[in-house]
């Protein structure tokens, strides 16, 4: 009788602005307010790393030098020589066992923006990321686990985790590979390549196991309401 209704509720005009607003965005507002801090702290986390990742084209854009991965045939004449064909202010560092970047000085403004497309495209994954989790964060803090929302977020969650998973380190690879192209291929600095394509197991994994909790999630949502429909 003028009560509530359900164990959850979202904010009204009476609940303050801020409740309001978190009605009018569709995300529940009874949350803990631990779990409404956490959820903020991860948005913001988020935030962050999207504007570090998306200012690095602006960034290159502003060195003298440029850095891209590369490979190489024969890594030991490489690091017991300076390999011919470099050009000019160019030189190749060693950053592990196998793994070599070519620094390149004097590219045009646009070749050195593209070397920080990666890491943008990164910083937006890092966002989506964080903007998924803060929402299934609030719904499971406010007791709602089987909201219809959450197994939605989960895949959209897997598909982030999976993109992240090859899609900087490609485009990175296409950047290097149009930087080694401009400069002529450098087919005598120690026969120098580039990985275009490069797939890392643990993020698919995650992603298959974030698949596999949606649709787990989706079912017990449908077993709920059925046993709520017996009732």
């Amino acid at each position: 009788m003028g009560g509530a209704r359900g164990g959850a509720s979202y904010g009204t005009g009476s609940g303050g602005h801020d409740e309001s607003m978190g009605a009018a965005a569709g995300e529940p507002v009874d949350a803990p307010p631990g779990a409404r801090r956490l959820a903020a702290v991860v948005l913001g986390l988020g935030i962050l790393l999207a504007v570090v990742g998306l200012a690095q084209p602006v960034l290159h854009v502003t060195l003298d030098e440029a850095v891209v991965p590369v490979t190489v045939e024969e890594p030991g004449t490489v690091l017991a020589d300076e390999p011919e064909g470099l050009p000019a202010d160019s030189r190749l560092e060693l950053t592990d066992e196998r793994a070599f970047e070519l620094v390149v000085a004097g590219l045009p403004a646009w070749q050195r923006a593209l070397t920080g497309l990666g890491a943008a495209v990164g910083g937006l994954l890092v966002l989506t990321g964080a903007w998924l989790m803060r929402s299934m964060l609030l719904l499971v803090a406010a007791g709602r686990p089987f909201d219809p929302r959450v197994p939605g977020r989960l895949r959209g969650l897997a598909l982030v985790v999976a993109a992240s998973a090859f899609l900087p380190a490609a485009l990175s690879g296409l950047a290097a590979a149009v930087v080694v192209e401009g400069l002529g291929g450098l087919g005598g600095a120690g026969a120098l390549g580039v990985d275009l394509f490069a797939l890392e197991v643990l993020p698919l994994l995650a992603a298959a196991l974030l698949a596999i909790a949606a649709q787990v999630v989706e079912s017990g949502r449908q077993l709920t309401e059925e046993l709520e429909g017996l009732v």
